[in-house]
């Protein structure tokens, strides 16, 4: 067993899941900071999409009192 570590471009997502599980059903120990990425990039979106909200609605309000 030997533990590997894929890194790689967001781009190819798809191709380093699929080489990385190809490593684990051969009994390797894979390690992909990828996922993490994906998991981060969500939490960033669902802030960005809070944010925007607020902000949107602050306008509102002071469109109402100009």
């Amino acid at each position: 067993m030997k533990i590997i570590t894929v890194c790689g471009s967001y781009k190819y997502n798809k191709e380093i899941k699929e080489v990385a599980e190809k490593l684990a059903l051969e009994g390797n120990c894979v390690i992909t900071p990828i996922d993490k990425l994906v998991q981060r990039m969500n939490i960033l979106k669902k802030s960005f999409y809070n944010l925007e909200k607020c902000i949107k609605k602050k306008l509102r309000f002071l469109m109402l009192y100009m």
